[in-house]
């Protein structure tokens, strides 16, 4: 499965597997998403980045919001989870800061 974020708005979840299609979409939400990373400890856990200046982190199989990260005052462009310590996250915006940061419930 693979997750991809775009400029109408949503976030798609695809399974290569499935040939109709996309299998879930959040969205369409106020501002487009930027980026979107499934945790490399977690498969079920989406962090996504966007113009509405923070970062969320989603359960695919609810499609409910976990956690928000809403601590940059500009735009976020980038999110990524750590390799090396599960749940750990970073963001960087257009405030010119990035993040690092724990998001519970998301370790394997």
């Amino acid at each position: 499965m693979f997750a991809t974020a775009s400029v109408d708005k949503t976030i798609k979840i695809w399974d290569v597997r499935n040939p109709r299609g996309q299998v879930s979409m959040f969205g369409p939400f106020e501002f487009a998403a930027r980026r979107v990373r499934f945790s490399p400890f977690s498969p079920n856990y989406l962090a996504t980045a966007g113009y509405n200046m923070s970062a969320s982190v989603w359960d695919v199989r609810t499609g409910a919001v976990t956690f928000v990260h809403d601590a940059h005052t500009e735009f976020v462009f980038g999110v990524d989870w750590s390799l090396f310590h599960p749940g750990q996250m970073a963001t960087c915006g257009w405030d010119e800061q990035v993040h690092v940061f724990n998001v519970p419930g998301t370790q394997a």
